[in-house]
């Protein structure tokens, strides 16, 4: 029985060729289009947050600071163009730049709008109030005049003035938010640009980008057949869609991830060192998006040494770790200054503990690489070489076969192991991570999970190639280690943002790989496989479609923009100082909107004490003494401390939003709606 290889000759390695040192660089249409935008949204979101960390975050600083980080890739490789007389060359059908700006707008229709999430309930509101800030005064610090002149106001939690709003510097009345900042950049550079709807449809546009750039990437690592399933499987599942609405980093951090893996496989496939740069940047730049990040960045810095001690240490690692070293000084200071907080518990990562591991691993590739030119390093090779024919192919089964295995395990998790617990708040919880693959399969179906399995034995039993390797290998561990322990909330919609940065990604790579083996077999049974590899391609993305549907159509939070504006309006164009009264739940108007009053709106925002009185309100008139007063609340009313003290009600009203199902047992499939009762009430001069 013969077979032919998976990978069409279009897809195979330029450097395979002689000539491939001498040849220019030639680069799809849309691979050449789609790498230097991403680049320059990369350098505007890079400028974002520099310029927001010194305070000067303005469109020209942005502007003049991305033009600049863009020269500092554009004019070595023109330079390096011109000297080895390697240009870049396009080559190939202008007319897949055509269809693939078709499909970004059928996703445009699919992602558009952004969900307008104007309240501070969780993170997106977290990023979307920083956003806000940081577009009024172009600096990532927040200074509370609050708690500048009531130094002992109340606080929503232990060093918060409101949720994921961190006190920094008591003393100087500075607060930071708790995540990273490069995303609430970006949202503030587009919120001077353009206002607050291009800021709640940024990542809408980054999901578009994303989706076209896996379809380029899987297009080069197995042809025309893996990419398009790749770039609809992903594009079109329920959780894709879900994150491409909601502002948070998921899908920021699963574009800086697209472009590291399709600059690298670029950069193998034509020796093209400014594509590995491009990629040495981009995983940077994930690192200055999420904390989580260092993972990757620790895994690549083990995969430097390990080339060093090989001795396969070429232009392309050096032009990945000079990209990377760029942008590592910035993530060091973001990670260690400003967010050292967050730094620490999420990933529990110190400066010294890194600077351990970068003497080890440097220590380490200086070893290894004596060790593996001496006798040992022979004597492994003379082994390798030993393995060849059927002994090789049962090897390469053994990995197909762990993960297999993992994932049976996984699937039956509970029944041999029972449930899985955390502690929090000192008592034992549900995790639910022994159901974590179970969950993950209502968006990705079984058929999809089973095209994945199979994707990876294609890519293991394979001729293997660095670039599938190397888009494939991390991902595939990051998605086995969160299966494992996904170490986020339970509830859903929250749980799968865990999924969107390489989660989703390895699925949709792998069912593409696999439908694309399929599509190329040559052996018997060629029209069962093709019609097996249309089926489960069919199931996955339908699925996700259908359960797409009412997402296109929900808009989560809607009305909560215009409600912060009502209450802010009662100061009637003057800065009011608005005291906010006790919750009756986590949705009431105390968190929802009293930092969106004081960040979007140029409000004072302070926390009524839990038995509040007119003394406590006196005491914040007399802070204020040119500054009107309000009290606001909620579900609960107006304590029954200061009724009667002369409140006099100046507006009121209820509204109802639209809000997800949230489940830990069942998929989410449809708006709920929080309805959430605001009065606001004039305070008496004292």
């Amino acid at each position: 029985m013969r077979t032919t290889p998976t990978t069409p000759p279009a897809a195979e390695p330029v450097a395979a060729r002689p000539d491939a040192g001498r040849a220019a660089v030639e680069l799809r249409p849309a691979e050449a289009l789609w790498l230097a935008g991403t680049a320059a949204i990369m350098a505007v979101c890079w400028a974002s947050l520099l310029t927001a960390h010194l305070g000067v975050l303005s469109v020209g600083s942005v502007l003049g600071v991305a033009t600049g980080m863009a020269a500092l890739l554009a004019v070595p490789a023109w330079f390096a163009a011109r000297r080895t007389r390697r240009p870049v060359r396009l080559a190939g059908p202008w007319v897949e730049v055509g269809a693939l700006a078709v499909a970004a707008g059928l996703l445009a229709l699919l992602y558009l709008p952004g969900f307008p999430y104007g309240v501070a309930d969780k993170d997106p509101g977290g990023y979307v109030q920083h956003g806000f800030w940081i577009a009024r005064s172009g600096d990532v610090r927040i200074h509370d005049e609050v708690l500048a002149r009531l130094p002992d106001t109340p606080l929503y939690g232990p060093g918060a003035r409101f949720p994921g709003l961190w006190v920094h510097d008591a003393a100087k009345a500075e607060v930071i938010p708790q995540f990273y900042h490069l995303y609430p950049a970006t949202l503030g550079f587009l919120g001077r640009l353009s206002g607050q709807t291009a800021m709640m449809d940024l990542n809408a546009l980054l999901a578009i980008v994303s989706a076209l750039g896996v379809y380029l990437l899987g297009r080069r690592l197995a042809g025309t057949v893996a990419g398009t399933v790749a770039a609809a499987v992903l594009s079109l599942n329920m959780i894709q869609v879900w994150q491409a609405k909601y502002p948070t980093t998921e899908i920021s951090a699963q574009l800086w991830f697209v472009v590291v893996l399709l600059g690298i496989a670029v950069a193998v496939d034509t020796r093209w060192w400014a594509a590995a740069a491009l990629a040495g940047a981009a995983l940077g730049v994930a690192w200055l998006d999420r904390p989580d990040t260092l993972v990757p960045v620790l895994l690549a810095l083990g995969a430097l040494a390990a080339a060093a001690v090989l001795g396969r240490w070429g232009r392309l690692h050096t032009a990945f770790a000079a990209g990377l070293a760029v942008v590592t000084p910035h993530a060091l200071y973001q990670a260690f200054g400003p967010a050292a907080p967050y730094t620490r518990v999420t990933t529990g990562a110190t400066l010294a503990k890194l600077c351990l591991v970068a003497v080890v691993l440097v220590a380490g590739a200086a070893v290894g690489r004596v060790l593996w030119r001496g006798p040992l390093g022979r004597r492994v090779e003379r082994a390798l070489g030993l393995v060849t024919g059927r002994r090789q192919v049962a090897l390469k089964a053994l990995l197909p076969l762990a993960l297999a295995l993992l994932a049976v395990l996984a699937w039956f998790r509970t029944g041999l192991f029972g449930f899985a617990y955390l502690h929090v708040g000192g008592r034992a919880v549900r995790s639910f991570d022994d159901e974590n693959l179970r969950r993950l399969g209502w968006f990705v179906t079984i058929p999809g999970i089973v095209a994945g399995l199979a994707g990876f034995a294609v890519v293991a039993l394979r001729r293997w190639r660095a670039a599938t390797w190397i888009a494939v290998g991390p991902s595939v561990l990051l998605l086995a280690l969160f299966v494992e322990e996904a170490r986020v909330s339970t509830r859903l919609m929250w749980w799968t943002r865990r999924y969107v940065p390489v989660g989703l990604l390895a699925f949709a790579l792998l069912i593409g790989i696999a439908c694309a083996a399929a599509f190329a077999w040559r052996g018997r049974g060629q029209a069962l496989a093709k019609l097996a590899a249309v089926a489960v391609a069919g199931v996955v993305t339908v699925t996700g479609l259908v359960q797409d549907l009412p997402l296109a159509r929900h808009r989560e939070f809607d009305g909560s923009f215009a409600a912060s504006a009502r209450i802010a309006g009662a100061a009637g164009g003057r800065q009011g100082v608005f005291v906010w009264g006790p919750r009756r739940n986590y949705y009431d108007s105390m968190p929802l909107f009293a930092a969106p009053v004081w960040l979007q709106r140029g409000q004072l925002s302070v926390i009524l004490p839990p038995d509040g009185t007119m003394a406590d309100l006196a005491r914040v008139q007399r802070a204020f003494p040119h500054q009107p007063v309000f009290l606001v609340t909620g579900a609960l009313g107006v304590p029954p401390s200061l009724r009667g003290a002369g409140l006099r009600k100046v507006d009121g009203f209820g509204l109802t939003m639209p809000f997800w199902q949230e489940s830990n047992v069942t998929r989410p499939s449809r708006n709920v709606g929080v309805r959430a009762l605001v009065e606001v009430w004039a305070v008496p001069p004292a």
